[in-house]
């Protein structure tokens, strides 16, 4: 597949740059690793349209005063009764007793400032079939909204955009006799969402992220691994094996040697995928 490939052909296939004991990791495993939000990179990941969410969920107004609402007919007690609906989703969003994992892709596999990231031997880039990966997030245990693969929104509008969707779902949410569950849940998709909105200075990235947001009792299977920042909690998402189209070697050191070690890893473990150099002229 080449970069100049069109959006949809670009979309069958979405990369993993990572570095050598990453690709070991990932490859070993057959199970890529998703960062609980708050311990990415950028310190804004968690909080970035975090505003923007609760400033707009406060400013609702009673959605059955609609005619063509379904309960328009009883708009006074519904209002009474999602007013309470919101204030508990607000409180929710975001709260410590959600936690929002994340692992990361781009839609093109051999990027200058993805490279860049990686040292003086900069990184590998793992192909992965997109429809792999979706079922890779059907495989998560946890409740189906709150887990997506989607691409990234970058900026204050596009936040704006994925609010105005969220907004439309929570105002048609009209069975609220148990409006503590119904908040909680629509919490979770919500937090979710935010994962996958960021500033628009990382737009080159082209991003994609496998996102899954879950309560404090279900992180029976977290994990934690040592960072030059912080103990990062993560956890493991199986992927199926055929799932990998290629492996590309960054630019560096050793280019060849590097390559050659790649292709006995994968003869030895049974991967069927193909295995590339980067063609970007980095300096080391």
């Amino acid at each position: 597949m080449t970069e100049q490939a069109s959006d949809e052909a670009k979309r069958a296939s979405l990369f993993h740059y990572t570095d050598a004991g990453g690709l070991l990791g990932i490859l070993r495993s057959s199970n890529l690793w998703a960062t609980e939000l708050r311990f990415l990179n950028d310190t804004q990941e968690a909080v970035y349209a975090l505003g923007i969410f609760t400033n707009s969920l406060t400013e609702m107004i009673n959605p059955a005063l609609e005619l063509d609402h379904p309960v328009h007919n009883r708009a006074e007690a519904f209002g009474e009764v999602f007013g309470e609906y919101i204030k508990q989703v607000v409180a929710e969003l975001g709260s410590s007793d959600m936690s929002v994992f994340a692992t990361c892709f781009c839609e093109f596999g051999d990027l200058l400032s993805q490279w860049r990231g990686y040292g003086t031997d900069h990184g590998y880039a793992i192909e992965f079939r997109t429809d792999a990966l979706e079922s890779a997030v059907d495989g998560i245990a946890n409740y189906p909204p709150s887990r997506m693969l989607m691409p990234v929104r970058y900026g204050i509008d596009a936040a704006n955009q994925i609010v105005s969707t969220a907004l439309h779902d929570v105002s048609q949410d009209t069975n609220l006799g148990h409006y503590g569950v119904h908040a909680h849940y629509m919490a979770l998709r919500l937090s979710t969402l935010l994962g996958a909105i960021k500033h628009p200075g990382f737009s080159e990235e082209r991003e994609w992220r496998v996102i899954a947001a879950f309560e404090r009792h279900q992180l029976e299977g977290i994990q934690f691994r040592s960072s030059s920042m912080a103990i990062v909690p993560y956890i493991e998402i199986a992927f199926p094996y055929d799932s990998i189209v290629s492996v590309r070697v960054g630019p560096g050191r050793h280019v060849e040697v590097r390559q050659q070690g790649v292709q006995r890893l994968l003869r030895s473990l049974g991967y069927d995928a193909e295995v590339l150099c980067s063609d970007v002229p980095l300096r080391t």
